[in-house]
């Protein structure tokens, strides 16, 4: 039963991320990068070290990634009024327009997912899911047993 739940949480990953990646590929964007353009919507004219230490990921995948962004013409890099060698991010107006199309059709993804689960169902699957997160925090806690 184990080996079967592990194979079916796997293939709703799989399934999730493939139809997200299709879906973006349609913006000529990649997995991560709606997560960027989610935060500078959100703080507009932060630093590139601020937007590392929000999204908690490594410098180098900031640097990619917003370079890539740029490149797409999503974002925009500003000097800063106080420091001109500073470098604000923005979304620029490709982004904005994104970034609510994104969060539309995200809903709808998901809104997908859990369309054939009744409401109990859903409140049933949210239940079971916290359940394994609280598991996942058990072993966590214990990485010498792994």
């Amino acid at each position: 039963m184990e080996k079967e739940l592990g194979v079916l949480y796997r293939q709703i990953g799989k399934k999730h991320r493939d139809t997200v990646q299709g879906y973006l590929d349609g913006f000529n964007l990649y997995i991560g990068q709606p997560r960027f353009l989610f935060e500078l919507e959100k703080s507009p004219g932060i630093s590139q070290t601020e937007l590392t230490e929000r999204l908690d990921v490594s410098k180098e995948t900031v640097s990619v990634t917003l370079k890539r962004l740029e490149h797409t013409e999503f974002i925009e890099r500003l000097a800063s009024d106080e420091d001109k060698r500073c470098k604000l991010l923005y979304l620029s107006e490709k982004g904005l327009e994104v970034v609510g199309e994104l969060k539309k059709n995200f809903n709808h993804i998901n809104n997908g997912m859990f369309a054939s689960l009744s409401l109990n169902d859903q409140e049933t699957a949210i239940r079971l899911m916290k359940l394994m997160l609280e598991g996942l925090e058990g072993v966590s806690n214990h990485e010498d047993t792994i």
